[in-house]
């Protein structure tokens, strides 16, 4: 048989491989998930297995899984025994006071009998009993199997607790006694030494009927070994003696016990052995009392202290179970649903009404620990219960033997549902103890009020259809129990107690694809790879092994590509990956072609499996070749101006080799090629230079130039487009001259012909390209040539406003095509018009001699009108001319005076002079020329040193100054040589002599500006009898001050001075001299 593989409260796993999958057959042991859980006042368990799986086999095509489904619950959380703070027992009960209640069942060595209460139920840990079965071994338990004791009951002491077993030589469930009450287990003989041992059973053992116990007992019942034998203790030297004990005990119907001792021989040899306490229904749950201290007080009260059959324990009860299916992935919508053909029950009413009351369930086991619980197996075969085997487990999981469940009679008493998306569905049944000794029939006789129970088992089988495909699926299975009181009566207000396990599923399917491959096209004999990766999408611990087949298409040509895998088949895990690298071989064979590889996955090796997927790897066989191309593939030609292509040569499908290259030449055209033969490697180019040259005189148009290359038996052309527009000339092909007069438009029209050549036929744009100082245009800018205006003529237009020799020419454009002319040249006679000063510098009133000149350009000859425009009246002249006789190739000059007056503004006027000459009266054209002059009062030259030098001074030990703090006015100004070594400005001399010494009379202010100065510096004014008067200037801290020379207006003024008349450490500047 196949061992469960026990899980926690989760299982996952994936979608079986197949149509049909047992989970029974699974070499890993079937799946079985459990969760108990455990609360102050029960204890619920559910157990799940997968049993099986139906591709396709659920309603409307769903993937159909059968779920087995057991839940177990009890209320003996509660019920735990502790000793009892009380009092010493007084020996134990010899039925010496209650003899008419005691009766001696005649139980001989080894023997045991059931004995009834006569209706009375008695509690002991939480569950209702009316009988128990008691063996002369000293011990008595109400769960015992006749059967499983053929030879008499246990004698040995046995461990407490102790639940069933599985024998590991027979293989077969060892059903041990189970809620044990063993006041001192060992092997015993009541026959033994003279029989004098007694065994009596009491309905009203002292130790009740007294009341003795805390919780107030109102019934219970007793058993008492009185000199009972011990066997193997027989010893007879020098007489035959033996060790006899006497013991008994109690229980009330609240479920406390007590053990009492009346003589525990010390000379027993099981005196340490012998079993001492009491266990639960199921065999894990146990109490043992101290055994020195029990055996020296002569005896041990246990308490149950949640034992209490007037509700003291409101929720002592099951009243109600349901096995809940809820889809944790409600977007799936999913289905589910109970299979009322499976059902197995314990305490549950399956029926209605309820049947009859069946006493001897007792003998079964009930299934479920007090506090923990679990269900180890749970697969049943067909209708019939039972458990494949029974398995020895953990103590923290209950083995949970299901053979003794009873198959329901698909009754109506069972509520069902279905579970279909977000709603969930299960099944509800009523608890109800098979004994009927829970619930109101303990008071009453009707038997709906038998609905509760201490202990309940619910098995059933129940349909989770799935929706195919990817994606995963939960489902939750909850068992729960409604609590309520033992004596009446369901109310919905009762608690539940929940448990529950959850089980997911996933596609369990798997995955191929293709990547990296490495080449998309191969020549035949070469090959190819591929990787293939496989997937494996799975939530469990499953395994797979998956394999790889190809198909080849088309597979009708020669030769057909052979395509493998390395590996061949891979076995993978839950969400585990792998590859497989794919060849695909070719011979020098295989046909050219465009071929498919349909790469198959499956789970058989024949790739016929249940689950198949694919993937393509497309490629293509080629024979080596090149490929040859012309960048640009369209080119134009003209006269003189040859075309160019680059012709490429690339290796295609890993062609190697020379290719030659050749080219033809349409009539009228030249073509070469350099180079004419190229090299190239596999997968690389080479380029050559087309070169396309006009050696005649086609037509114009657009011709083709065929560039082919060979090599061996390949052969590929490639066409250039040649575009010759065909020609035009433009005249005049040889110099030629024109005269003009300056200021007017003259025209020369035709100047220009354009004709065309060789058939051409287009647009021809012109431009002219004049020499400097002439403006030019033609009309019409364009002109338009066609198969019948094979020539146009052009009129030029020159324009100059002074004279001289000039020259342009005319160029044609139409597209690359470009003609110009030969040079035009211009002649244009003029005059020119000039004065000698062109500018000076005047003191008001005074007058000034200026020279008028004409000149002859380009031989003209003629007389010039000449006017002169003057800034206002109180201007003259003397002796200008009002007109100017010029020959040819000369010039004429004239002088004249020119004055300002003597209230004239000082400042800078022009003066216009014209000169007119003319043709006839209708063409007139004239020239003029400006005479600067600059008006001043100040009889000094330079006075602010604006020339940026000493112009019209002298000096010696002075330099030029330009840093703006050391400047008055304007831009520059005088200082002394400043040397660095010592630190001194040098002595200095500044002198200005005036061109006419003026009387001093005329002189109203002689006055300078000066920065500085020290006692070493002076101004002086100079005089014709070679004195002077002199003006100090002294420091005045850097700041700029006017100073006003004195002088002697009686004498005559002859110039002005400034000198430094030794080295000093101060700097002084000069700036802004004024004699007027």
């Amino acid at each position: 048989m196949i061992q469960p593989v026990l899980a926690a409260s989760t299982w996952s796993g994936h979608r079986p491989n197949s149509s049909y999958y047992d989970y029974t057959t699974n070499p890993s042991g079937p799946p079985v998930t459990q969760n108990n859980g455990l609360t102050s006042d029960s204890s619920v368990s559910a157990s799940a297995q997968p049993y099986d799986y139906k591709q396709g086999g659920g309603p409307g095509g769903l993937d159909l899984y059968h779920i087995r489904v057991a839940g177990a619950a009890n209320t003996r959380v509660a019920h735990t025994y502790t000793t009892a703070p009380c009092c010493k027992l007084d020996g134990y009960d010899d039925c010496s006071k209650t003899a008419q209640y005691c009766v001696d069942p005649k139980l001989q060595s080894g023997a045991g009998k059931w004995w009834s209460f006569g209706g009375i139920i008695v509690n002991f840990w939480g569950h209702p009993y009316t009988k128990i079965f008691v063996c002369s071994n000293g011990w008595a338990a109400f769960e015992y199997n006749d059967s499983a004791y053929p030879y008499g009951c246990p004698s040995r002491p046995m461990s407490l607790p102790q639940p069933d077993y599985k024998d590991s030589n027979t293989g077969k469930v060892i059903q041990v006694p189970k809620s044990v009450i063993a006041p001192f287990w060992e092997p015993l003989d009541p026959t033994g030494y003279n029989g004098g041992g007694k065994i009596m059973f009491d309905l009203r053992p002292p130790i009740v009927d007294n009341n003795r116990y805390p919780n107030g007992a109102g019934w219970g019942f007793g058993v008492t070994w009185i000199g009972v034998t011990v066997l193997r203790s027989e010893v007879c030297h020098p007489i035959c003696v033996s060790v006899q004990n006497s013991f008994s005990f109690s229980l009330d119907d609240i479920g406390d016990v007590s053990f009492g001792y009346g003589h525990i021989d010390t000379k027993d040899p099981d005196y340490s052995d012998a079993t001492m306490g009491v266990d639960d229904p199921t065999g894990y749950l146990a109490f043992s009392p101290d055994r020195a201290s029990t055996l020296s007080y002569a005896g041990v009260n246990m308490v149950d202290p949640g034992a209490d059959n007037l509700n003291a324990l409101p929720y002592s009860s099951i009243q109600d179970t349901k096995i809940v299916l809820t889809d944790l992935t409600p977007s799936d919508a999913a289905q589910g649903g109970a299979d009322q053909n499976f059902v197995y029950t314990y305490n549950l009413r399956t029926t209605t009404p309820p049947p009859a009351p069946d006493t001897a369930i007792q003998t079964y086991a009930p299934w479920v620990v007090g506090g923990i619980t679990g269900v180890a197996c749970v697969l049943l075969t067909g209708l019939d219960p039972g458990c494949i085997e029974a398995v020895t487990v953990p103590k923290d999981i209950t083995q949970v033997v299901l053979g003794s469940l009873k198959p329901a009679t698909l009754a109506t008493s069972p509520v069902y549902s279905s579970m279909n998306g977000g709603t969930s569905g299960g099944v509800e049944i009523y608890a109800h103890e098979e004994d009927q000794l829970c619930g109101g029939g303990r008071f009453d006789t009707r038997t709906d009020w038998h609905d509760c129970a201490k202990d309940v088992v619910a098995f059933d089988q129940f349909d989770w259809a799935v929706p195919s495909g990817s994606g995963s699926h939960t489902l939750q299975i909850q068992f729960g129990v409604q609590l309520g009181p033992d004596v009446c009566c369901s109310y919905s207000g009762y608690p539940w107690r929940w448990t529950s396990v959850t089980l997911t599923v996933d596609a369990g399917d798997f995955t191929v694809s293709s990547s990296g491959q490495s080449a998309s096209t191969i020549t035949p004999g070469s090959s190819l790879t591929s990787t293939i990766n496989l997937g494996f999408n799975s939530l469990s611990t499953f395994s797979t092994t998956l394999f790889l087949c190809s198909q080849v298409s088309p597979n009708n040509l020669a030769s057909t590509p052979q395509a493998t895998f390395n590996p061949q088949s891979t076995s993978l895990s839950a969400n585990q990956a792998a590859s497989s690298t794919m060849t695909v071989t070719t011979t020098s064979t295989t046909a050219s072609a465009a071929y498919t590889v349909n790469v198959i996955a499956s789970d058989r090796s024949d790739c016929q499996g249940d689950l198949i997927h694919t993937t393509t790897v497309s490629f293509s066989v080629v024979l080596p070749d090149f490929t040859i191309s012309a960048n640009p593939a369209s080119i134009g030609v003209t006269q003189g101006y040859p075309g160019t292509s680059t012709i490429t040569v690339s290796s295609l499908n890993t062609f190697s080799g020379s290719v030659a290259l050749s080219a033809n030449s349409p009539a009228g055209f030249s073509a070469t090629l350099n180079p004419t033969t190229v090299s190239i490697s596999s997968g690389g180019t080479a380029a050559s230079t087309l070169t396309v040259t006009l050696t005649g005189a086609p037509r114009a148009g657009t011709y083709t130039v065929i560039v082919a290359g060979s090599s061996g038996t390949l052969s590929h052309p490639v066409n250039v487009q040649v575009s010759y527009p065909g020609d035009f000339t433009i005249s005049p092909s040889s110099p030629i001259t024109y005269g003009m007069y300056p200021q007017a438009w003259w025209w020369a029209n035709p100047a220009v012909s354009v004709s065309t050549v060789n058939g051409f036929t287009g647009t021809v744009s012109l431009t002219t390209n004049p020499s400097a100082g002439i403006s030019t245009q033609v009309s019409p800018s364009s002109v338009t040539l066609t198969s019948s205006t094979t020539s146009a003529g052009v009129g030029v237009g020159f324009y100059a406003s002074s004279g001289g020799l000039y020259s342009l020419t005319v160029t044609g454009s139409s597209g690359s095509l470009s003609h110009t002319t030969a040079t035009i040249s211009l002649i244009c006679p003029d005059f020119s018009l000039s004065t000698s000063p062109s500018s000076f510098t005047a003191l008001q009133g005074t007058s000034n001699p200026v020279q008028l000149t004409v000149g002859s350009v380009q031989g003209y000859s003629g007389t010039i009108q000449l006017s002169i425009s003057l800034p206002d009246s109180s201007w003259g002249t003397s002796g200008f001319p009002s007109s100017l006789s010029l020959n040819s190739g000369s010039s004429t000059s004239a002088a004249f005076s020119i004055w300002s007056g003597s209230a004239t503004t000082p400042g800078t006027y022009t003066i216009t002079i014209t000169g007119s000459a003319s043709l006839n009266p209708s063409y007139t054209w004239t020239h003029t020329t400006n005479l600067t002059v600059r008006v001043t009062n100040n009889r000094l030259t330079n006075p602010g040193f604006e020339t940026g030098d000493f112009t019209g001074w002298t000096q010696t030990g002075m330099v030029i100054r330009a840093d703006a703090p050391n400047v008055h006015s304007g831009t520059y100004s005088a200082a002394p040589y400043y040397n660095p070594s010592t630190y001194v400005y040098s002595a200095f001399t500044l002198q200005q002599n005036l061109p006419t010494p003026v009387a001093g009379s005329s002189i109203s202010t002689i006055s300078l500006w000066y920065r500085w100065g020290t006692s070493a510096d002076s101004v002086r004014v100079l005089y014709t009898d070679g004195t002077n008067t002199q003006t100090n200037l002294p420091s005045n801290g850097g700041t700029w001050t006017l100073v006003n020379a004195s002088f002697d207006s009686t004498k005559t003024i002859s110039g002005i001075q400034v000198v430094r008349t030794s080295g000093q450490g101060t700097n002084i500047c000069l700036d802004d001299f004024t004699i007027r």
